[in-house]
């Protein structure tokens, strides 16, 4: 069950990585003196841009590199006697497995850590509604663009 409370880390990371990096850096395809409703119309297309072509790169990516580093963390944790060290060295591994992209998934994985360290600490399994939310959320992002036309 630890892996399903990593996948729903997983997708609910790399959801708010996007929606946040969409309206930091909405791609405005060169304009300039953009409005605030132009800013918006261009962040909620780059949510739908990121969901369909980076989302499941940076998923799959985060997934798999954090169950290593977890793994990888609880072996040094055993022999060396000092579960503390597991927090470090799967955050060190975090981290470094971030900057593999040039830094580019670095925030996603540190919101990876943060998301599964708050539902580690909240509840021992995620909970049916947090599953099915979790899960839906890329796709509700997605199907966001719909509403960019009516903007």
């Amino acid at each position: 069950m630890a892996l399903l409370r990593k996948a729903v880390a997983t997708s609910l990371a790399a959801c708010i990585f996007f929606v946040l990096v969409s309206f930091i850096w909405p791609n405005t395809y060169g304009a300039e003196n953009l409005t605030f409703q132009k800013h918006i119309s261009y962040a909620i297309a780059s949510v739908h841009t990121l969901m369909v072509f980076a989302f499941p790169i940076v998923a799959v990516y985060c997934f798999i590199t954090s169950i290593i580093s977890d793994e990888i963390g609880k072996l040094i944790a055993t022999k060396t006697g000092k579960q503390k060290a597991e927090i470090f060295v799967s955050g060190a591994l975090h981290i470094v497995f971030g900057l593999i992209f040039y830094g580019a998934i670095l925030g996603a994985m540190i919101l990876l850590v943060m998301t599964e360290l708050l539902l580690k600490k909240r509840q021992k399994e995620p909970g049916k509604l947090l599953i099915i939310f979790s899960f839906s959320l890329p796709f509700m992002l997605y199907l966001s663009q719909g509403l960019n036309n009516y903007f």
